[in-house]
């Protein structure tokens, strides 16, 4: 009986080892399972990851591109200005002296002038003045004729 007793432990521990190591079996086989699922997911997100990185590239590229290219036409653009800046001050400076000679010469005080005389613009009357005087005298002149 005691040995009968001992086979069937015996006989009973033999399926309980078989049954762990059919489990064990099992856990490992699910764990390759989800090991290989998990290293499809890293593939796939290094995949979208790399593909961001290309488009990123890409995208700095053309603002860089544009950074350069927005920059040179600043430069031209500045550099455009400044010269209608500097002939428009030369224009201005003109047409100054040009009102200047002119109500001179309508109050009588005809002179050469040199119209491209380098002397400061501070030298020139106010232009309003100059307006004002000039619009006073052609009154007169209109006056005058009259």
């Amino acid at each position: 009986d005691e040995l009968c007793q001992t086979r069937a432990n015996a006989n009973r521990m033999e399926q309980e080892k078989e049954a762990n190591v059919e489990t064990a079996l099992n856990d490992l086989d699910d764990t390759k399972l989800k090991n290989e699922l998990l290293l499809d997911e890293i593939a796939n997100l290094n995949s979208d990851l790399q593909a961001c990185r290309n488009s990123i590239d890409t995208q700095r590229g053309r603002y860089e591109s544009n950074i350069a290219s927005l920059s040179t036409e600043l430069k031209s653009s500045s550099e455009r200005f400044e010269a209608e800046k500097e002939s428009f001050k030369s224009e201005w400076r003109h047409f100054q002296l040009l009102l200047k000679h002119l109500v001179d010469s309508i109050e009588g005080e005809v002179g050469v002038i040199e119209l491209n005389s380098s002397s400061d613009s501070a030298d020139l009357p106010d232009i309003a003045s100059q307006l004002g005087t000039l619009i006073r005298l052609v009154g007169k002149k209109e006056e005058s004729i009259l």
